[in-house]
């Protein structure tokens, strides 16, 4: 099969994922992935056209920085944004497998800085690491372990 990402993005890709079916997870500062709107996250078929089935709506507020996936096939972003497809997520969310926010993943106020690494664990808590000296209200230092989505 061959690959072609046709235009590609029209702005940086931080961060690569891989799932089990050999869909690719990108996400970064682009606005459009092939001149189709995909703020900040997006998903491509094997053969690297867009994958028109995963839709997180108007996206990150701001740019992903790491991505993650779950066990489960979800997925983690972390980053400098605030909002997620309009809901409150604080440089951290969990997406679904069709691209929407996973309510059920709950950070409270997340973390104050960018997170720029995030890692699942066999336990199902979630260790992220960035440029926050507090997560959720409580001071650390640039790294945290969330239990299920909250600290």
């Amino acid at each position: 099969m061959d690959f072609s990402l046709g235009r590609g993005a029209d702005a940086q890709v931080f961060a690569v994922v891989v799932q089990a079916d050999g869909k690719i997870v990108v996400g970064g500062d682009f606005t459009r992935i092939n001149l189709v709107e995909r703020n900040r996250i997006a998903r491509l078929n094997p053969d690297g056209s867009l994958d028109l089935t995963f839709n997180s709506g108007t996206g990150p507020n701001t740019g992903i920085r790491c991505l993650a996936l779950q066990p489960d096939g979800e997925i983690l972003i972390g980053g400098i944004f605030t909002s997620v497809n309009g809901v409150a997520r604080n440089r951290i969310a969990r997406l679904k497998d069709d691209g929407s926010v996973d309510l059920s993943f709950a950070p409270g106020e997340g973390a104050s800085e960018v997170v720029r690494w995030v890692e699942p664990q066999a336990d199902g808590k979630v260790v992220i690491v960035g440029g926050f000296s507090q997560f959720a209200g409580t001071r650390c230092a640039r790294l945290a372990r969330l239990h299920g989505g909250s600290r």
